[in-house]
């Protein structure tokens, strides 16, 4: 129940470990509220990203450091 891989056009790599799911939502009192499902992920390169999940799909959010 957790991200295994990440493959991107950029990246191919396997996920080493994860923390996470952290629940997220937005605009709660909007009929078009937002809500996702967000994971940091180590990869085996030791590189830290976050992702998330949502009903449009994955997506690669950021990096730390």
């Amino acid at each position: 129940d957790r991200p295994s891989y990440l493959k991107t056009r950029k990246l191919q790599v396997r996920i080493i470990d994860t923390r996470g799911p952290f629940e997220a939502s937005g605009d709660w009192w909007d009929a078009q509220f937002w809500k996702q499902t967000e994971w940091d992920i180590q990869l085996e390169n030791k590189q830290v990203y976050r992702i998330s999940q949502s009903a449009k799909g994955w997506f690669l959010e950021g990096r730390y450091g």
